[in-house]
């Protein structure tokens, strides 16, 4: 069902900013005050209406830039992981999703998601798996599968934003920079992905969630679409309707839609629609919320725990921090059974509790930001909840890199470790989001002393 191998040639580069990365700092720091200001101004114009960071925040003036052979390692780690994980999980259902429900613990308020009939693929070909580096090393915290996806409309806007500047255009004469694109990715996934190809795709979103301005996100998708011959028009959640098994909004049927909404918050009061929407025979959905059940963080202990990986695929799932299903049976840890429960105890400054089903850091404790009476308290109630990992927390390695401090109306160096997403949408890689904590913490996760400005990795 998925594509994609890991390019042998690429296993061991290096993850780390490029000579190009702080060559762009460098032409930066000589732009005149003045012109640095005119910069940072075409930069909002082109990309503040997408809401992408806070009023109040970090504006980047620069991507990450890494060697390619470094772009490819992270996109064939992440393609060789989402893979394992679809797989894994497939084995376990055997033909029968309602299995691999028992398997993960999901929940029973939400096994209507298992008898919607419909084809996988559209569910779970588009993926995220989150990085953080050590001693250049990638290592893999998640594996978020579906559409709904951080980062997947920032990234490809700053890719383009950040490459038309000044110190942009100059770098890109000089050096080939490579910037893959989530919005490409997903226009070849729904020329391909079924339904009727020539009528027109829904963008379903949320109104309640999100103010005039960030809507305008799907405006520009919809015009990028357009530009590869694809209409495609936003659909709130809150007005969708279904007739004869069709997504139907304001007397218009779409045989193609696409994610951008979880189910919580205020749409659990559209949650008859949304089932409704699942069960439309005649749309097909891509990032159906079914692919929340293929992203359960039980599927990754799962791998980092199995004895029965070829010698290749035990190379990929090494780059997965040490993780186990935080219950009372035993676990390997570097050949030896340990018992998890005594194992986060015993080493709180290491250790990471995340529930299964979560998303966006929801639920996530880090032992060394917590104290040892909260700690315990905390494991205790993981424990009871049967529905958590224990991880090895990832010592990041810091990266440098220059930002526009809306606050400060200066240029500011963040030297910080780095959050990475690289993205594929149908075996294709498709751009690699990024996110920067502007004070101490582990970025992606809870804990940070300071907001995060979120960024991108292209590849020179």
């Amino acid at each position: 069902m998925l594509k994609g191998m890991l390019p042998s040639e690429n296993e061991h580069a290096p993850i780390e900013p490029s000579p190009v990365h702080y060559e762009w700092g460098r032409r930066l720091a000589e732009i005149p005050p003045g012109t640095l200001r005119d910069e940072v101004g075409r930069i909002r114009d082109h990309a503040s209406h997408l809401s992408i960071w806070n009023a109040g925040g970090l504006i980047p003036l620069q991507p990450f830039v890494v060697a390619r052979a470094a772009v490819a390692r992270l996109h064939g780690l992440g393609r060789r992981l989402h893979k394992l994980a679809v797989e894994h999980a497939l084995a376990l259902a055997d033909g029968d999703l309602h299995r691999l429900a028992d398997h993960v613990g999901w929940p029973e308020s939400e096994r209507w998601i298992l008898n919607t009939g419909k084809p996988l693929g559209p569910a779970v070909e588009s993926c995220r798996t989150d990085f953080l580096v050590s001693g250049g090393t990638p290592y893999a915290l998640e594996v978020n599968i579906g559409t709904c996806l951080n980062g997947s409309t920032s990234t490809p806007v700053l890719n383009e934003t950040l490459l038309e500047t000044q110190v942009g255009r100059s770098l890109s004469q000089a050096h080939e920079l490579v910037a893959g694109s989530f919005f490409a990715g997903l226009a070849a996934w729904l020329r391909t992905g079924g339904g009727d190809t020539a009528g027109r795709v829904a963008l379903v979103s949320s109104v309640d969630s999100s103010d005039e301005g960030a809507l305008r996100w799907a405006e520009h998708q919809a015009r990028f679409l357009s530009s590869r011959g694809i209409t495609a028009d936003f659909v709130p959640v809150e007005e969708l309707d279904v007739d004869d098994g069709v997504l139907v909004w304001r007397g218009r049927r779409y045989t193609r839609a696409v994610r951008y909404f979880m189910l919580s918050g205020r749409l659990v009061e559209h949650r008859d629609a949304i089932i409704a929407l699942e069960r439309a025979s005649g749309t097909t959905f891509h990032g159906s919320l079914l692919s929340q059940l293929f992203t359960s963080k039980a599927i990754l202990a799962d791998l980092r725990q199995s004895e029965h990986l070829s010698a290749a695929d035990r190379r990929v799932v090494d780059h997965i921090p040490w993780t186990a299903r935080l219950s009372e049976h035993h676990a390997l840890r570097d050949g030896h059974k340990v018992d998890p429960v005594t194992w986060a105890l015993d080493n709180r400054e290491r250790a990471v509790l995340k529930p299964f089903h979560l998303f966006g850091s929801r639920g996530v404790v880090i032992g060394r930001f917590t104290d040892e009476s909260r700690w315990r308290q905390e494991v205790e109630r993981a424990v009871s909840s049967e529905d958590h990992i224990v991880q090895e927390l990832v010592q990041p390695d810091s990266w440098r890199s220059l930002y526009w401090s809306i606050e400060e109306e200066r240029m500011v160096a963040v030297d910080n470790p780095v959050f990475l997403g690289p993205y594929v949408v149908d075996g294709a890689d498709s751009g690699i989001f990024a996110q920067q904590p502007a004070g101490e913490g582990w970025p992606g996760l809870p804990g940070s002393t300071a907001g995060s400005s979120l960024g991108t990795v292209i590849g020179a």
